[in-house]
């Protein structure tokens, strides 16, 4: 899995700002500091759709470059923020609460979607992936 070096700004009262020095143009931004790896993954998981990614540079590379660095000087931290793009799916066995799982039913009922299809997008949104959501069908 490729991991980018992202650079996070905050100043007191604003959102905590997030953009990829290997990543032109890609850039997150977060309220709390706890959705801040989630927000920058999905950002990296969409930018990687339309670009070709290239190979991350090393933090001894990043921290080097003048731009990171003037950053750094000002009190921006850096972030390890993994790429997860999978296209391929893997059958897999896990015990649940029956409650959830009759929860989780009736809300991928909802949605129109298999209990399989909703249960990796609740994971890929609590890991910060992007999954390409199914067409939305009406419960009927």
């Amino acid at each position: 899995m490729k991991m980018y070096l992202a650079v996070v700004h905050h100043e007191k009262g604003s959102a905590y700002g997030v953009h990829f020095p290997d990543l032109p143009g890609c850039f997150s931004a977060a309220d709390e500091l706890d959705n801040v790896l989630r927000e920058a993954g999905i950002a990296l998981s969409f930018y990687a759709r339309d670009q070709e990614m290239p190979n991350p540079r090393s933090l001894a590379e990043i921290a080097n470059d003048p731009e990171v660095a003037r950053d750094l000087r000002q009190g921006a931290s850096l972030m390890m923020v993994p790429l997860i793009a999978s296209k391929r799916k893997t059958r897999v066995n896990v015990m649940v609460d029956p409650e959830i799982l009759a929860s989780a039913d009736r809300s991928a009922k909802e949605m129109g979607v298999s209990r399989s299809e909703f249960f990796a997008q609740a994971a890929a949104e609590r890991i910060g992936a992007v999954v390409k959501a199914p067409k939305q069908r009406k419960a009927g």
